[in-house]
């Protein structure tokens, strides 16, 4: 059994995470607000949570300000909610704790639409932050990276959209840019088996489009998406719901199924047979 430190573990994403991790482990929740399964309600910046952090096999870190948090924080209270607390993870850790880092696919920023084509987004694509939240997670990420220690794994996930939103746009993201907070648990997991060294990994849903449908993506999405998910052409015609005209961007797992394992199984005919994305707040 390991010892298992989450950060955000009374958020959507690190509750959740924690919730299908407590039954084989033990978990160390911290978070600034209390949840079912945060052990401590305290920064993580705090001085009291040191020990915890060194006594931690392994580390989950969710907790951060995301984009919508702009408005109401500043730029100061980005870089110490999602920098100096990655730093003070790493700084406090045993030399031999492996960490996983819970980013966004944000991060590529202004990339990630282009005039005139689709996007076709996996980790070779340049990372061209556009706000704050962006260059906060990019800069966490580059801690991360720069671990040098070989005996042990840091991996930095890059999780595609996955908080709830209206029905008709969650089916047309899950087809290429959101994911289910059920494959998000599995990429995590598989992380934290991971051996050693470095790793980077775009975390998405099933996706039915290849880069030759780019083209075709930006044309005329809806003749495409007619005709690789006919369920989801039918279930939008009978519901009277327009399917898009243009798609800007598809987000790829290629190389962490390839390297990692990941096999996401919440796709789009999943969403259709009524197997939607799980409220955490009631699973938690």
């Amino acid at each position: 059994m390991k010892k298992i430190l989450i950060t955000g573990s009374s958020g959507r994403v690190g509750g959740f995470i924690a919730k299908h991790l407590a039954s084989s482990n033990k978990i160390i929740g911290i978070d600034i607000v209390p949840g079912k399964f945060t052990s401590v309600v305290s920064n993580i910046l705090s001085p009291k949570v040191s020990p915890l952090i060194q006594s931690a096999d392994a580390i989950i870190h969710c907790a951060a300000l995301h984009a919508p948090h702009i408005e109401q924080h500043s730029e100061q209270e980005f870089w110490d909610a999602n920098v100096a607390t990655t730093e003070y993870l790493l700084k406090h850790c045993d030399q031999h704790a492996s960490m996983v880092l819970t980013s966004s696919t944000s991060v590529f920023g202004s990339s990630l639409v282009k005039p005139g084509r689709t996007v076709w987004v996996d980790e070779d694509l340049a990372v061209r932050p556009r706000d704050i939240y962006d260059s906060t997670k990019l800069a966490a990420e580059g801690l991360v990276k720069q671990d040098d220690a070989t005996h042990r794994s840091m991996t930095v996930l890059r999780i595609s959209r996955c908080f709830p939103e209206q029905e008709r746009l969650m089916a047309i993201y899950r087809l290429h840019r959101g994911v289910d907070l059920r494959d998000v648990v599995q990429a995590h997991t598989l992380a934290l088996n991971r051996s050693a060294g470095q790793g980077l990994y775009i975390i998405s849903a099933p996706i039915p489009f290849k880069r030759a449908d780019l083209i075709e993506l930006y044309s005329d999405a809806a003749s495409l998406i007619k005709q690789k998910c006919p369920s989801l052409g039918a279930y939008f015609k009978q519901n009277n719901w327009s399917l898009p005209v243009s798609i800007d961007r598809v987000y790829s797992s290629e190389l962490a199924s390839k390297e990692l394992g990941y096999r996401p199984s919440f796709g789009v005919d999943r969403f259709l047979n009524g197997d939607r994305q799980p409220d955490c707040l009631a699973l938690c």
